[in-house]
């Protein structure tokens, strides 16, 4: 995880239409990948990282019955 963006949220989908949604979502609220958040994403994951607390708790509640939190706090997981 990037120490510049620690608050991290990971996404599982396999719908490329709520993939489209998480990141318009994303774009609508904070702008382009930039200094607030950035994205990353494998085959079967998108990963949001921000850089601050408030950024990504927006965007937590945005998701929140698909986030679960992990028992160490650290990285969220949603698995639609």
């Amino acid at each position: 995880m990037r120490v510049d963006f620690p608050h991290k949220i990971k996404l599982s989908c396999h719908d490329v239409t709520k993939w489209q949604h998480y990141l318009l979502c994303a774009i609508e609220w904070f702008g382009p990948d930039s200094d607030r958040w950035q994205s990353e994403s494998t085959f079967d994951d998108m990963t949001f990282l921000f850089a601050d607390e408030k950024d990504a708790f927006m965007f937590r509640l945005k998701f929140s019955e698909r986030v679960i939190a992990n028992a160490d706090n650290t990285e969220q997981q949603a698995y639609i």
